[in-house]
This record gives C-alpha cells, sequence and structure tokens, in this order.
C-alpha cells in the first residue's frame, strides 16, 4: 500500500496514522420494525469509509480497523392514525 494513502486521524484523545480502504463489495441488510401504532420503519446503518490504524493490532493479531457509517430510516407504512386521516398530520 503506497504511503501517500496516508492520513492523520483524530479517533478521541489520540491522533494515529491510518489508511483509508475502498469498500469493493458490500451487502446491506436492513432491519425492520413494526412499532406499537402499527408503523413499519426500515433501518440501515450503511459504511461510509474503513480506515486501517496503522501499527495497532487487537488482541489475536488482526489489524484494527475504524469504521465510520450513518443511518438511514426509511417507513415503510404509516401509523394506523395517518392512515386513517388520510395520511395528513
Amino acid at each position: 500500500m503506497p504511503d501517500d494513502k496516508k492520513q492523520k486521524l483524530t479517533i478521541g484523545a489520540y491522533t494515529v496514522e491510518v489508511t483509508p480502504l475502498e469498500i469493493v463489495h458490500r451487502r446491506e441488510q436492513p432491519n425492520e420494525y413494526e412499532l406499537e401504532d402499527g408503523t413499519i420503519i426500515r433501518v440501515v446503518n450503511p459504511t461510509v469509509i474503513v480506515y486501517r490504524i496503522e501499527g495497532q493490532r487487537d488482541y489475536e493479531g488482526h489489524p484494527a480497523y475504524w469504521v465510520k457509517n450513518g443511518t438511514s430510516v426509511i417507513v415503510v407504512r404509516g401509523s394506523r392514525e395517518s392512515t386513517k386521516n388520510g395520511g395528513g398530520a
């Protein structure tokens, strides 16, 4: 891996050297929840970027990674009340 990809990243109180890694394949499985009012929401936490922390290993000797992700929420079906009232608030 070329040194020109390496960056400094501040994680909490520490600044570490990291290498950003391209995600070459992804398979994200959403979780679906039905709420007590009948609403169904779908939640997924897609990974935005992955960094390998240089010089750090876990207890089994594997490289350490820092993963940045986001949260996406989609309403699959509105509540029973919003359906009865024509979908308005």
